[in-house]
């Protein structure tokens, strides 16, 4: 296996915790901020996507988008179905036009910045990130957001530090947890994320997610499997540039 595509692997388990536990889910907001008719339009389009009828729901948004041109609350959750959906260049698009439409909003610099990572584009993710960032320097999920981008850079040092601020900001997220300990492991230090990974408190809500992030790790310490595919994936990651105490 080469480094690119172990890279991929990482890249995928990154961006799919955007979506894990914790997360502030764009899809459950109430619709409060929207005129009422509208409200409750987005109420019954998210009530379809939690029932799994995704296409209902993306019918639904596109409706309220074109009845609603530039609202935040409909591009957001218009945009967050559309990533869900696995059309990540619409998503950018309906979500460019609200902010367009509205330069000053951060949740939609964010929500785009998103989907730029969903197109790999970090580097321009990164710089909406870091734009939000000056306006909100203590914003978690930008701190998230701006260490995915970094990993995906290569950038893995930066990445650690904007995880560990992510979590000072909110300590009781096990997103950014699980992000550190995958940023961690794509520095070579899987034993230094089993460490952070175990001093991570659980709840019935992140127990299984946080337990899948530690058994990955575990699988690529020294003392992990030795099947063809783990050693292939282990050997592919680098060696640690510093000791990884000194990361953990």
């Amino acid at each position: 296996m080469k480094r690119s595509l172990a890279i991929a692997v990482f890249a995928a388990l990154l961006l799919a915790g955007c979506a894990a536990p914790g997360r502030q889910a764009t899809s459950n907001a109430t619709g409060t901020g929207s005129a009422p008719e509208a409200a409750q339009q987005l109420r019954v389009a998210a009530a379809a996507e939690r029932g799994g009828q995704l296409g209902m729901a993306l019918s639904l948004y596109a409706t309220l988008s074109e009845a609603n041109p530039g609202d935040p609350e409909v591009a957001q959750r218009h945009g967050a179905a559309l990533l869900q959906a696995g059309q990540p260049q619409r998503a950018r698009e309906v979500l460019a036009e609200a902010r367009r439409r509205n330069p000053a909003n951060g949740a939609l610099m964010q929500a785009e910045a998103r989907a730029l990572l969903e197109l790999g584009q970090a580097a321009e993710a990164l710089a909406m990130f870091d734009a939000h960032l000056q306006a909100a320097p203590g914003d978690a999920r930008s701190l998230n957001g701006r260490g995915i981008a970094l990993d995906l850079l290569g950038r893995h040092a930066e990445a650690r530090m904007a995880y560990r601020a992510a979590r000072q900001a909110d300590p009781n997220s096990p997103l950014f947890t699980g992000n550190l300990a995958l940023s961690l492991m794509l520095s070579g230090c899987a034993d230094a994320a089993m460490a952070v990974l175990e001093a991570s408190p659980r709840s019935a809500a992140t127990s299984e997610w946080l337990g899948q992030m530690q058994g990955l790790a575990r699988t690529l310490s020294p003392i992990g499997g030795a099947d063809a595919e783990t050693t292939a994936l282990r050997r592919a990651l680098p060696a640690a540039a510093e000791p990884c105490t000194a990361m953990s």
